[in-house]
């Protein structure tokens, strides 16, 4: 894909957020999506030195990227589908039944994908996050009142369904 012309703005943006069972595309964020600490390997660079010399680096200990959204309160949460975005990152209200991306059993997560358009509306960029744990989130009143959504990602992201930030051991790197 050729580099494009067009500057990306909170208006281009579509995310969709999906769990094992459900997709809902987000209508009530506030278009401030952020991810903070991706890098082309998710593990902390070690930097090995003697006496002031520098001797070797390799990669150490995982790190977890962070993504964040806050949402409009519309409703709290919702009986039925569509719930609320709060309702889909927790499992609750309408999907409380789903399962999250890491199965039954596991710390409930969802992915994300946000995705950038051009003006046209055209496709230019997909960003997906695998395995997002949404653990806690803030509730502040207002105008309007928001639910603030922090998560950690817990796998993979990719760029155009390429991986650009991963795990060193996994998919044999």
């Amino acid at each position: 894909m050729a580099l494009s012309t067009q500057p990306k703005l909170a208006s281009n943006g579509v995310i969709r957020i999906l769990n094992g069972t459900s997709t809902l595309t987000c209508a009530t964020d506030e278009g401030d999506f952020k991810s903070s600490g991706l890098g082309r390997r998710l593990n902390a660079p070690v930097r090995v030195s003697r006496r002031g010399r520098h001797m070797g680096t390799g990669y150490g200990a995982r790190r977890y990227p962070t993504v964040s959204l806050s949402e409009k309160v519309l409703s709290m949460t919702a009986t039925s589908a569509p719930g609320s975005i709060r309702d889909m990152v927790t499992g609750q209200g309408p999907y409380a039944s789903d399962v999250g991306t890491l199965g039954t059993g596991n710390v409930y997560c969802v992915d994300i994908e946000y995705t950038a358009t051009d003006s046209t509306g055209a496709t230019s960029d997909v960003l997906y996050f695998h395995d997002v744990d949404f653990n806690a989130y803030d509730f502040e009143e207002g105008e309007p009142s928001t639910f603030s959504l922090p998560g950690e990602v817990l796998g993979d992201v990719t760029l155009n369904g390429t991986t650009i930030a991963r795990e060193i051991g996994a998919g044999g790197t």
